[in-house]
């Protein structure tokens, strides 16, 4: 995939999208935050809610998600039907949104992931375009983690693979590498000293390891203290991890 692809995808997982709590921005929320399809299921529902005062536009995209060379790319999909793709929420109101699988109940050996973007729609312009000053064509923006179950798939943790390394602007890598049939969740990271003491730490979510992908990211400890971390803990899925940091 081209440059824009991955704009697409690092822009669309960003913070925003990784909220365990109902998403809202501007009067508008999207709940759930995640979409999960059992592997014998062909519906699944979202809602769009408007808080505010004035209407909403938005609009809704789905996106076929995967990791190549630890970065998150997102390629148009047509696998799943948004129902409605467009709409438009009065003020104080609520919409149904209906996602089919196009594939009826067909399971695969290995669970397949998306994301659902949905994006709030600037207000109709009162003057002409070429008056207005240059910006992105979109209010605010939702990428909502959407996965279909595999027919079985074991629990990821136990199958990861780590590994740690200092990159070139000296922040230190954390590379996984995940072989199962379904994703990881990685969350609540701390890198440690000797000492067990807390030299960086990322709360809430970090991020998804796909199915059959690796990920990677760059963590920031303080200045001078990454000769002294030791290593590296983190929560995936329901289950905690240690990860020895190599120098």
């Amino acid at each position: 995939m081209g440059r824009c692809g991955r704009v697409i995808a690092g822009w669309a997982c960003g913070a925003l999208a990784l909220l365990s709590a109902p998403l809202f921005a501007s009067g508008f929320s999207v709940s759930p935050t995640r979409v999960d399809f059992p592997a014998d299921e062909r519906v699944q529902g979202l809602r769009l809610h408007n808080h505010g005062d004035q209407p909403i536009q938005a609009q809704l995209r789905v996106f076929a998600w995967s990791q190549v060379d630890g970065e998150d790319v997102l390629e148009p999909s047509t696998d799943l039907v948004v129902s409605p793709p467009m709409t438009t929420l009065a003020p104080g109101s609520q919409q149904l949104v209906r996602i089919v699988r196009r594939d009826g109940s067909a399971a695969a050996s290995v669970e397949r992931s998306y994301r659902l973007l949905v994006d709030e729609l600037p207000p109709a312009r009162t003057q002409p375009a070429s008056t207005l000053p240059p910006g992105l064509n979109f209010v605010i923006r939702y990428s909502v983690p959407l996965f279909i179950a595999a027919s079985s798939a074991a629990p990821a943790e136990g199958e990861l693979t780590w590994s740690t390394e200092t990159a070139t602007d000296g922040r230190l890598r954390l590379a996984v590498r995940n072989p199962s049939a379904r994703h990881a969740q990685l969350s609540g990271l701390r890198v440690l000293d000797a000492q067990g003491q807390v030299l960086h730490r990322h709360d809430g979510l970090l991020g998804y390891v796909l199915a059959g992908a690796g990920r990677s990211w760059l963590l920031d400890p303080p200045a001078g203290s990454l000769d002294a971390a030791a290593a590296i803990e983190v929560r995936v899925d329901d289950r905690h991890a240690r990860v020895p940091v190599s120098h």
